[in-house]
């Protein structure tokens, strides 16, 4: 399993940008627009607009005596009709961008309506990060898929995405920390990594921002070891390179072969992070 970046649409955005403006009819005026929605979600909005303010002050809520049982409040978002309270995988995110994986289930409803309501096509998008033990005869039953997407694939991908948050954040710092070594801990190798973790941050906002995915990982930073390591084992040579240097190279092969196998792993952010890599050793170390 490699150590990706993962583009995920945002929640709330990417539906109206990939539908059009129209996809969403919501009246003009932002009063016109809170009224539709409220509408929408089931609540009446009161409306005081043809009473004085004098009168409205006025309005006290009548106690008729009987007790009303007030419904309780639902947390969550709705997936295919199942609710689900918090993310799945692992997010932390210490500043603003989240350096380990997870996937909102606002995030996943936004997917499932890009792909025209096919939530097959999200297990597509995540081969390589979710594995399922189980066998299954075909079927085109939609309701037995919906249960089985949401009984077995929806846990496997939380499973996954803490996997591959614990073991990349593992393999992360262990490669860090033999590329300082090497460097001896210095005051440049501290520039180097303030200046991976201020392009992280940095290219996370402008991919929030300007576009209508959000990144998450920490992959784009460790692209940039790979880089350093490689550049490291070529002007050392493997017989003058530590063993340390060895396998933090030998690693960064195989991680950079691995994304390929991974659909939700972005290439292109990956590649960035090389050259802010040999940027940073340029500059740096």
């Amino acid at each position: 399993m490699s150590n990706p970046a993962i583009l995920l649409p945002k929640s709330g955005v990417s539906v109206r940008r990939r539908l059009g403006r129209a996809a969403v009819p919501w009246p003009r005026g932002e009063r016109s627009r809170a009224r539709s929605r409220s509408m929408v979600q089931g609540v009446v909005e009161p409306s005081f607009v043809a009473l004085p303010r004098r009168v409205r002050r006025r309005i006290a809520p009548v106690d008729l005596g009987v007790p009303v049982a007030q419904p309780a409040a639902q947390t969550g978002v709705l997936v295919l009709g199942r609710r689900f309270t918090k993310d799945f995988g692992i997010r932390f995110a210490p500043i603003r961008h989240n350096w380990t994986y997870s996937v909102s289930p606002e995030a996943l409803n936004q997917m499932i309506v890009m792909t025209g309501g096919n939530f097959l096509k999200t297990i597509e998008h995540f081969a390589g990060i979710v594995s399922l033990n189980k066998t299954y005869a075909q079927s085109t039953d939609i309701e037995v898929l919906k249960q089985r997407y949401l009984d077995d694939w929806l846990p496997a991908l939380d499973k996954g995405l803490t996997t591959l948050s614990i073991r990349g954040t593992a393999l992360f710092l262990v490669q860090l920390f033999a590329l300082g070594y090497h460097f001896g801990f210095s005051p440049g190798f501290l520039y180097y990594v303030l200046f991976q973790i201020a392009n992280t941050e940095g290219i996370s906002y402008l991919i929030d921002t300007y576009s209508p995915t959000e990144l998450s990982g920490n992959s784009m930073f460790l692209y940039s070891n790979h880089a350093v390591s490689w550049l490291l084992l070529y002007k050392l040579g493997f017989g003058k390179s530590s063993w340390l240097v060895l396998l933090a190279a030998l690693y960064g092969m195989y991680d950079f072969f691995m994304q390929f196998r991974m659909p939700a792993a972005s290439k292109q952010v990956h590649f960035l992070g090389l050259f802010l890599g040999y940027l940073g050793y340029i500059f740096f170390l």
